[in-house]
């Protein structure tokens, strides 16, 4: 059975250099504690540029639901901007792709 080996002590030289490394050991934990936050705020852009892209996507659903009169409350509001030269281009457009009158 062989012996554990007994943990000897560092060679001098090695405990005279620590004080030496401790800067930039110091700096590498602080450059290390940046990246991270970092990368959190990034994902947190992320997540709230996600949240916005939906928002605006359900905007244009209920536009589109208003213009086609999905609902009746939308019927009166349609009919008030109906001549208006944005809202034809854009039934227009609608009409291309199939989803408008």
């Amino acid at each position: 059975m062989p012996k554990a080996a007994k943990p000897s002590a560092p060679p001098a030289d090695l405990i005279a250099m620590l004080p030496d490394y401790s800067p930039a050991l110091a700096m590498s934990a602080v450059y290390g504690a940046m990246a991270h936050s970092m990368a959190v705020l990034f994902e947190n852009a992320v997540a709230t540029q996600r949240q916005q892209t939906l928002l605006a996507d359900l905007a244009v659903l209920e536009g589109i639901q208003q213009m086609n009169g999905l609902s009746p409350q939308s019927a009166s509001a349609a009919d008030k901007i109906r001549g208006s030269a944005d809202l034809a281009a854009f039934e227009t457009i609608l009409s291309r792709f199939g989803r408008g009158r």
